[in-house]
């Protein structure tokens, strides 16, 4: 191929990779009634407060549903969600929100745990340490504050297992109170028990949950089910 060739390839596919992002940017429609996502295969809306069961087989969309409910892919179709907690809010109005959490927690490089709970807020407006604990303690991690103080900063990724650092992620979202919680596997290294108990605190505090789970005794903590197939669809 010619150099000049392999240029229009180049920008072609800068070209398109333009488009895609603008679409993503362009498609959620932020509101503080609710979830609602529809396209050709889907027909989703959950009030604030209610919880959804996204189950299904492997490679059925369950997590290209959520990656589109994030606004990672293009939608496909009509959008509208709260903002995401820890970006701007135009109506100003916190208690509005969504969490995204994947089965891979994010635990910023060393910082105190204070901040991790907090994470995405900054530092400077973490609520305080009694809150912290109290979280920290709604999820079963109170036995960390007899390891480490606070403000200790710490390689946590080495310091908790796969499962604590879930628990972790949960503790964030008793933090924030968001509107809707979306779970991509995010309790997959937790025991049944111990996923049941995180959810229904979840629930407790008025927070939507949104969940991919494969496991079926869950099913009866949430108002709505969705079944995918193996093409996408319900």
């Amino acid at each position: 191929n010619s150099p000049a060739s392999n240029l229009a390839a180049q920008a072609w596919r800068i070209g398109n990779f333009l488009d895609s992002v603008k679409s993503v940017d362009d498609n959620p429609v932020t509101t503080t009634e609710g979830l609602i996502y529809r396209s050709s295969s889907s027909d989703l809306r959950l009030a604030p407060k209610s919880s959804l069961l996204i189950a299904g087989p492997n490679a059925s969309g369950k997590t290209t549903l959520l990656r589109r409910i994030r606004a990672l892919w293009p939608a496909h179709g009509l959008l509208e969600r709260p903002p995401i907690v820890g970006s701007s809010d135009p109506y100003g109005n916190h208690s509005s929100s969504i969490m995204f959490l994947t089965g891979q927690p994010y635990l910023p490089f060393s910082r105190p745990l204070l901040e991790q709970v907090a994470y995405p807020d900054a530092p400077s407006t973490c609520k305080g340490e009694d809150e912290t604990e109290l979280v920290l303690g709604s999820v079963g991690l109170e036995y960390l504050l007899g390891r480490f103080k606070l403000q200790d900063e710490v390689d946590w990724y080495r310091v908790l297992s796969a499962g604590e650092q879930q628990r972790l992620a949960l503790a964030r979202v008793l933090y924030h109170q968001p509107t809707f919680a979306v779970l991509d596997e995010a309790t997959s290294c937790l025991d049944e028990e111990t996923e049941v108990t995180l959810v229904k605190a979840m629930q407790a505090q008025g927070i939507g949950v949104v969940m991919v789970s494969f496991r079926k005794e869950i099913r009866g903590l949430f108002s709505e089910v969705v079944n995918l197939q193996w093409d996408g669809h319900r």
